[in-house]
């Protein structure tokens, strides 16, 4: 039986797993999930630190003598009594005996001495040790998307190394006789290879590696050929078009020649219904369809967030929002519809519909920033009506996964 959306997806998710860790240095750790929680190995901050430039007081006087003054990264090397004072940068340690710091604006020199023009009140502009953060705390957990504020707090933890998930190598191959490269003028019934630079740039642009992209006409040795390369080389294999039960559709075939197993051959959806998914020397195969709208739709919605549990992070599923149509669409009940729209934001967000000649049209993608899901009981769409959508992973990991 033909599997719905959900069960298909589930039985990707349930397929996959987790890829082994690796160190990094920090500064090669953006993008990548991190593999286990950090935790400070210092109290911070590490000392009771001045969060103004001022003057450090020992409590309330009506003046006070200076007795010198404490630079940030320097031991303060002074201890206050009643009515002293001492000048102090932002975050240098406050001194022994200092129990609040008078900010310079409020300050008055009169004759060697100091006053305050607005008396602080106790703790007033002090950080204390361990306010933020006591030593051994969480301070980075597990699975994370690894950002630039990120590996600051690392830092600051003590970390010049991060333990992440290696990076997911996937490799690629499209199929058809017809296809010619990119810069080919087509002769007749051919048609240029759109899928393979977009699927590459699908990788990369959602921080996977792609290990190698190849083609191959619809011949049943040479795809096996390029399997049997593909999968020692991949963690993953990506085969877009021949997936369909014609009689030069090789994919399947030649897959299983090579071991494959699949889970399921087709999927009740629209556009993308030849979707197949199996494993093959225990790595993940997706069969795509040769159409390039059905690539991208069910690349984002099948293979991103296989590609996102393996590589580690906690945020692989596709995160679904709401948002208003305001269009007309009318569809046959029996598959759930994935359609490019245009997602406005707003106080709500409102979903608008290219201009498109069907399924097969690339060029409705062009305006496009999100998929709209439908279910395959509906017969259409009104304008008003509540859909439920997921934006394309440009937009980011925090409005993209959950």
């Amino acid at each position: 039986m033909m599997p719905v959306f959900d069960k298909a997806l589930e039985l990707v998710l349930e397929s996959v797993e987790k890829l082994d860790a690796m160190e990094l240095p920090l500064s090669s750790c953006c993008g990548r999930a991190l593999a286990e929680d950090v935790h400070s190995d210092i109290d911070m901050p590490p000392f009771d630190r001045s969060a103004m430039d001022g003057y450090a007081l020992c409590g309330e006087a009506p003046s006070y003598l200076i007795k010198g003054g404490i630079h940030a990264g320097e031991p303060s090397g002074i201890e206050l009594g009643p009515g002293e004072a001492a000048s102090i940068m932002t975050g240098a340690p406050v001194p022994p005996g200092a129990d609040r710091v008078l900010m310079k604006e409020c300050a008055i020199l009169e004759g060697g001495r100091l006053k305050a023009s607005e008396m602080p009140s106790a703790g007033a502009h002090i950080c204390r040790r361990a306010e933020d953060i006591e030593k051994g705390d969480r301070v980075l957990e597990a699975g994370i998307d690894i950002e630039p504020r990120h590996l600051g707090i690392a830092a600051m933890a003590g970390r010049a190394v991060l333990r992440v998930v290696r990076a997911v190598r996937a490799g690629i191959l499209t199929t058809g006789s017809e296809v010619v490269p990119p810069g080919s003028i087509p002769g007749s019934g051919q048609v240029r290879n759109a899928n393979l630079p977009m699927l590459e740039g699908l990788l990369t642009t959602a921080g996977f590696e792609c290990s190698a992209s190849l083609h191959s006409a619809d011949d049943p040795r040479g795809i096996r050929e390029a399997f049997e390369r593909l999968l020692a080389d991949s963690d993953v294999v990506l085969a877009a078009g021949g997936i369909s039960l014609g009689d030069r559709d090789c994919v399947a075939p030649s897959l299983e020649s090579v071991g494959a197993r699949f889970l399921f051959r087709e999927v009740a959806i629209k556009p993308g219904k030849p979707l197949s998914f199996g494993m093959a020397a225990g790595k993940p195969v997706f069969g795509l369809p040769g159409n390039p709208v059905s690539v991208l739709c069910t690349f984002e919605e099948f293979v991103l967030p296989a590609l996102r549990k393996m590589s580690g992070f906690a945020r692989f599923e596709r995160l679904r929002l709401q948002g208003i149509s305001c269009f007309d669409h009318s569809q046959k009940p029996g598959r759930h519809n994935l359609l490019r729209v245009i997602a406005m934001p707003g106080l709500c967000w409102e979903l608008a519909l290219p201009p498109s000649s069907g399924s097969g049209d690339l060029m409705s993608t062009n305006s496009a920033n999100a998929i709209a899901h439908v279910s395959a009981e509906r017969t259409g769409i009104a304008p008003g009506d509540t859909l439920s959508f997921s934006l394309f992973h440009s937009a980011g990991p925090d409005l993209s996964f959950t």
